[in-house]
């Protein structure tokens, strides 16, 4: 009776964040009382650079010691997000539990190719401590329901869960800010533009340098409130507007403000260089651009903010997400556990320092925003994550009807791209 009132109580919390309403099956979640993880050895794969792996593999040494059923988990590094998405697409060879960034172009394996972990989540044993429950919830939310699925068999399914968010922000040049006499960030997007064509008084300076790719795209259509409301996106069927963030990248173009990057990494070198006052990328790229511009030949205070967000835009993000692959119940059981784990108070925190993004657990960024051994940068992140409405990139979506919507010239620039 008391786990009965339990799973009420839950599905009641979860239909406040889903406008749906959805619950797991009945059959579910019985199923999974008489499941056992014990003694069970878990293949995980994940993608990171060197610092982040030495982090991640402490943690697993961690939970292979503390964790109260035997699980043994084995990490890989499969290196790049290409590298590892390949590696489970094509491999014969495949792991039980994986973290990866999505790629627009790929989307993920189907649905039945994962776990549902919906049961997971709310079951009255397995599932996340009530207390941390709201976090949890709050976390799918805060991603529009991005991943919360309607398959073919008119299922509601959870497939995969965020860790880390990783937004597209607007690196920015604080010294050469400061000499055109502003002392904020643009908040307006008259103001960005305004300051963007100023910069072109500055002697070898440009606005923004932007990657002319999905990512950039999408991340400013999502700036927009652009969200995709279906597999093929119907209900944009009939636009014929274009978003006003991509006409002010176009126009500062013309202008001679703003300048694709047009080979991998020319964004970050430009930037690093002191050629340009902004430039648009990933909080990834944060270490990558601190080790640049400190290696310059005049190094110069930098932070980050938000893309002038509309009224409805939301951050575009490509999150570091957990999935389990289909297996047996007590494997599956094994990798959630592993996967709950990671979204715990003190292993967000190691995963966001070793990292350098966002913390899922709103907790986690209120805790490190007051730590004083990070750096102010790290802080208008954290800052910038726990504030701002951020939009997991959508695992199913229309590309080629965004494309559709957005100017030729951008679509000129992305065909001469030098990748």
């Amino acid at each position: 009776m008391k786990n009965t009132f339990s799973l009420i109580i839950w599905a009641l919390v979860l239909s406040l964040f889903f406008s749906c309403a959805p619950s797991p099956s009945k059959e579910r979640l019985k199923a999974l009382n008489s499941v056992s993880p014990s003694d069970q050895d878990i293949a995980f794969w994940y993608q990171a650079g060197p610092d982040e792996e030495a982090v991640i593999e402490e943690l697993l040494d961690e939970f292979n010691i503390s964790n109260d059923y035997g699980i043994k988990v084995t990490g890989v590094n499969k290196g790049f997000h290409v590298d590892l998405w390949n590696s489970i697409t094509v491999s014969d060879e495949k792991p039980d539990i994986f973290w990866f960034t999505a790629d627009e172009n790929k989307g993920l394996p189907g649905v039945r190719d994962l776990a549902d972990l919906f049961a997971l989540l709310v079951h009255s044993k397995w599932g996340v401590p009530k207390g941390d429950l709201p976090t949890v919830t709050e976390t799918l939310s805060k991603t529009a329901g991005g991943y919360l699925v309607q398959d073919e068999f008119s299922e509601w399914t959870i497939p995969l869960i965020p860790i880390l968010y990783d937004p597209c922000l607007v690196y920015c040049n604080l010294d050469r800010l400061n000499e055109l006499g502003y002392t904020d960030f643009p908040e307006s997007r008259d103001e960005f533009r305004q300051i963007c064509e100023a910069s072109l008084l500055l002697d070898d300076v440009k606005g923004i340098i932007y990657p002319p790719d999905s990512r950039t795209l999408l991340t400013t259509a999502y700036a927009d409130g652009w969200v995709p409301s279906g597999e093929n996106g119907e209900s944009l069927e009939e636009e014929e507007t274009l978003f006003s963030s991509g006409n002010i990248l176009i126009n500062l173009h013309r202008a001679g403000a703003s300048a694709p990057a047009l080979k991998k990494f020319e964004g970050q070198m430009e930037f690093s260089g002191g050629h340009f006052l902004f430039s648009l990328d990933a909080v990834s790229g944060a270490r990558y651009y601190a080790d640049s511009i400190q290696a310059s030949a005049k190094p110069f205070q930098w932070s980050v903010f938000p893309f002038p967000l509309e009224e409805t835009g939301q951050l575009g993000s490509w999150d570091r997400s957990g999935a389990i692959l289909s297996s047996s119940p007590e494997e599956e059981l094994a990798s959630w556990i592993f996967l709950k784990w990671s979204l715990s108070r003190d292993v967000q925190a190691k995963l966001a320092l070793g990292s350098g993004l966002i913390p899922v657990n709103p907790d986690v960024i209120a805790m490190l925003r007051t730590d004083s051994t990070i750096s102010d940068v790290y802080k208008d992140i954290l800052k910038i994550g726990g504030e701002s409405p951020i939009l997991s990139f959508p695992w199913k979506q229309d590309t080629e009807l965004f494309y559709r919507l957005i100017s030729e010239e951008f679509l000129d620039i992305l065909a001469n791209q030098d990748n």
